[in-house]
């Protein structure tokens, strides 16, 4: 059992992730964290990501970005969406990045009203202009 192996605060994360009621903090998940990124399903992100909803807005968005930058889209999208609409962390990048997360799983209606949000709170920028167009593509290719 390499459960055993686990430092305490990563070993009470792991039975967390495994269904049992237990109290865990941010440290622990942090060694957790990478592993389930690197190894996991996209089913086994989620659940990670579900155990990370006690923390703070701005760690739910760390890590949603994390999860981006391995491009992986469900997963992504699933924190940015648990993420409150009146925190501090959702702002014209908040909503780029949610859009960008929406154009990937092609839910452009969705994404075009993310870029849209973010434009109204004055992040007018090229990478959104390259995403419509991209959006503008794929829907004429049909």
């Amino acid at each position: 059992h390499c459960f055993e192996l686990l430092p305490q605060e990563a070993a009470a994360v792991w039975e967390a992730y495994l269904g049992q009621q237990v109290e865990f903090f941010e440290d622990g998940f942090n060694v957790v964290f990478p592993v389930v990124l690197q190894f996991g399903d996209d089913e086994q992100l989620i659940r990670m990501g579900e155990l990370a909803l006690g923390f703070s807005s701005e760690k739910l968005y760390d890590i949603a970005q994390t999860v981006m930058d391995e491009e992986r889209w469900i997963p992504a999208f699933e924190l940015l969406s648990r993420i409150p609409g009146d925190s501090s962390v959702v702002d014209a990048v908040f909503w780029t990045k949610t859009g960008i997360c929406l154009y990937h799983l092609k839910e452009w209606a969705s994404a075009e009203e993310c870029f849209t949000r973010a434009e109204d709170m004055d992040g007018v920028s090229s990478e959104i202009t390259a995403y419509r167009v991209w959006m503008k593509e794929e829907t004429e290719r049909g």
